[in-house]
């Protein structure tokens, strides 16, 4: 019999199952009143109170979380921004570096410059500058200087920069702007000057050699100065025209050229301005009371 029992069951579990709660249901409507279903309520009121604390503890987790979230959000913004901050404070102190090191350029170029007055002996007026830029290439054809026109600077105003036995020629103006101007140097192909040997006072025309070079050759030199002349003699202008004062220093002699079927010489000079250190300049302005040149 009972293994009839275990049959019937295994083979009629799903509906005897079925059977057994309808049982239990119709018994808790008839008695929904008694003991047992109102523990059964307590206790659903008490799960479904747990679980809406739950939920709601969970609600003010998520809540923070995306709070924490936008304060990330936040503090990142004011990383950039710190970031941002720091970078452009680099570049200001790197800017007040340039301006405090550019000051001190003028500065020392404006103590040298109230000596050449006591150099020259007619009135002129020296303005400082600072070299901002030069033209690519291996021999530079031209420098920018940091004067312009609200500086007092035209076109073809000489400029001469000190050396270690004096003053040196630099070339001359040749455009100007409001705050800068143009520089064409002496060893530019469309560079003329004209000079003299400092000695023995012959002249001659100083012109560049362009690209190739930075030594400026004199030409139409008398052959009479031939006996005069040795390597290293100095070289300055003559004054003739007012562009450039007399006597400021433009080379030495390094290369002689004097062929018999010519009536002139040739010589090759080199500057006696380093243009691979030059910095600082003077621009010179002369008046109309030209008197001389410079005290030899």
């Amino acid at each position: 019999m009972i293994k009839n029992l275990r049959a019937l069951f295994r083979n009629h579990s799903d509906k005897l199952v079925f059977v057994f709660l309808i049982m239990i249901s119709s018994v808790l409507i008839v008695n929904s009143d008694n003991q047992t279903i109102q523990v059964l309520n307590k206790s659903g009121q008490t799960f479904f109170a747990a679980f809406q604390v739950g939920v709601s503890g969970l609600s003010g987790v998520v809540a923070r979380l995306f709070g924490t979230l936008d304060d990330v959000g936040k503090l990142s913004q004011e990383v950039a921004d710190l970031k941002k901050q720091l970078s452009d404070y680099k570049q200001l102190n790197e800017l007040k570096d340039m301006l405090e090191q550019e000051n001190q350029q003028l500065r020392s170029a404006l103590n040298m410059g109230l000596s050449i007055p006591k150099i020259f002996q007619y009135n002129v007026r020296e303005i400082p500058a600072l070299i901002i830029a030069k033209e690519p290439g291996n021999f530079f054809q031209s420098l920018i200087i940091n004067r312009g026109s609200k500086d007092g600077i035209h076109k073809d105003m000489a400029v001469i920069a000190e050396y270690e036995k004096g003053f040196g020629l630099v070339g001359k103006i040749v455009s100007v702007s409001v705050i800068s101007s143009i520089v064409m140097p002496i060893y530019n192909k469309d560079f003329y000057a004209s000079a003299q040997l400092k000695t023995s006072q012959y002249e001659g025309l100083v012109s560049g050699l362009g690209e190739n070079s930075q030594d400026v050759l004199m030409q139409f030199v008398s052959k009479n100065a031939k006996s005069h002349l040795k390597i290293h003699d100095v070289v300055i202008t003559s004054g003739t025209g007012q562009v450039y004062p007399k006597g400021i220093h433009i080379g030495t002699i390094n290369e002689i050229s004097s062929n018999s079927y010519e009536t002139s010489m040739e010589l090759q000079l080199h500057p006696v301005v380093d243009f691979a250190r030059l910095q600082t300049v003077f621009v010179i302005d002369m008046d109309k009371s030209y008197l001389g040149g410079l005290d030899e």
